[in-house]
């Protein structure tokens, strides 16, 4: 890896060629979208939890796998935007003009769904008795009172937690328009290592309840972005002979023997075996995910999946508001149907409100 890195050149520079043509789309990298979309919607639903509060421990322990095998989702979304922003590079796009690009499209985004999550629960709760108008004018209220009195945790986070991941990216790919810009582009994947490393050390001394020593959830941050963002790039500019079967499936065994090995650690020294921690084993495994879509590059052609994967960050923006208006129901099923129709609910009422939303041009802005 070593080797790699130092042969491959300065990508962040802009070329002083003509941009090529539009490569054709990879169908494998929105086929593993699909999948790693659909994993993190299983993560956030926590399968078999209701059915583990009546027996706690076989419907425990499959809860734990599920999120276990989760754990190559948001590496494989960020490796793979690093490989297709690396890729643009090399066609002779500026890094700067690219972040720019992307800031014109995340930054509203992040804006427009902060406004839904602070409009949604005022919605669900006190329409019914307060009246449409004042609901929205309550939801509007506590987006401007977030903004103004906890500027930091708005910009982090907005209104809703999963929406991190809008702004994380967003900032690691302002740190590669920066670096670009200040022409030392080698220094991306050390400063991504050592953020990742301070990150690591950050979320370890983390209680699952408390901020940390550094005051926030490093996981949900820069910190963690920026080496995936990194390393992505750099894997635009590696060798086609290097993405063999033997090199994603290596990847992908370290990081998931990495993984346990992590959980089991904290389950000693802190006693919190579930608590999703900072896993080293997420970086090989994403990356592995990488190499297999590099690898088959027509995978999941003829299925659902591409076209799946095209809508996967209107998925994942949209998907919270399926489910905060469907567990409020939890009880009123038998556990056992709950818990097992729960995850493909969320998730087919999400890809079918993502595709109609697609279609009207005033709401397609929203999951674009």
């Amino acid at each position: 890896m070593a080797v790699l890195v130092a042969q491959t050149p300065d990508i962040l520079a802009s070329p002083a060629v003509q941009p090529a043509a539009q490569p054709a789309r990879l169908i494998s990298l929105d086929s593993w979208k699909a999948l790693a979309v659909m994993a993190i919607v299983v993560r956030h639903v926590n399968p078999f939890l209701v059915l583990d509060e009546i027996y706690p421990t076989p419907f425990g322990q499959l809860y734990y796998m599920c999120w276990l095998a989760a754990n190559f989702a948001v590496p494989f979304f960020l490796l793979s935007s690093g490989y297709l922003f690396g890729q643009a590079l090399q066609r002779g796009r500026s890094a700067t003009a690219l972040f720019w690009r992307k800031a014109r499209r995340l930054v509203p985004l992040f804006l427009g769904w902060s406004m839904v999550y602070a409009l949604a629960p005022r919605l669900r709760r006190e329409m019914p008795s307060e009246g449409l108008w004042a609901s929205l004018a309550a939801g509007a209220q506590d987006f401007g009172r977030l903004l103004i009195e906890e500027p930091v945790q708005f910009v982090l986070y907005g209104t809703k937690a999963h929406l991190w991941f809008v702004s994380a990216l967003l900032a690691a790919f302002g740190v590669v328009a920066l670096l670009a810009w200040m022409k030392r582009a080698r220094w991306l994947l050390p400063l991504g290592v050592a953020c990742f490393f301070v990150g690591w050390v950050g979320k370890l001394s983390m209680a699952p309840a408390d901020a940390g020593p550094l005051g926030f959830d490093p996981r949900k941050s820069v910190l963690y972005t920026l080496l995936f963002i990194a390393l992505g790039i750099r894997a635009a500019a590696w060798p086609q002979r290097i993405w063999t079967r033997r090199f994603a499936f290596g990847l992908i065994i370290g990081g998931l023997a990495l993984i346990p090995l992590g959980v089991l650690l904290r389950a000693h020294f802190l006693g919190d075996r579930y608590y999703a921690g900072f896993f080293l084993g997420e970086v090989p495994l994403g990356l592995g995910v990488l190499a297999l879509a590099l690898r088959y590059p027509t995978w999941g052609q003829g299925t659902a999946l591409p076209k799946i994967g095209q809508m996967t960050l209107g998925i994942y923006l949209a998907h919270i508001l399926v489910m905060d208006w469907l567990i409020p129901h939890r009880y009123n099923m038998p556990p056992v149907l709950w818990d097992l129709t729960l995850d493909a609910l969320v998730i087919g009422l999400t890809i079918g409100l993502v595709a109609l939303l697609r279609r009207w041009r005033v709401t397609a802005f929203f999951v674009r």
